[in-house]
């Protein structure tokens, strides 16, 4: 189940991160950098949903899949 959330939480996590810790971001959105355990569990939780929500509209999604293939073969036959 983790490994395929692996890729949406790479895509995920740095964005999410940015809104999280970056001070002013943070200080814009919360008034405050979010730091401790207690908002580092606020973060990963955001992450693992955020990832799942992507994964399962985006990423399994079959005209996604047909769009991404087609652009492949097109760029391929360029080459």
């Amino acid at each position: 189940w983790l490994g395929g959330l692996s890729f949406p939480i790479f895509i995920v996590h740095g964005p999410l991160g940015q809104v999280f810790y970056k001070k002013l971001i943070a200080k814009k959105l919360f008034g405050q950098v979010l730091m401790g355990p207690g908002y580092f569990g606020l973060y990963l939780a955001s992450v693992m949903a955020l990832a799942w929500i992507l994964q399962k509209t985006f990423l399994t999604n079959k005209s996604v899949g047909a769009w991404s293939k087609k652009t492949v073969d097109d760029l391929a036959s360029w080459m």
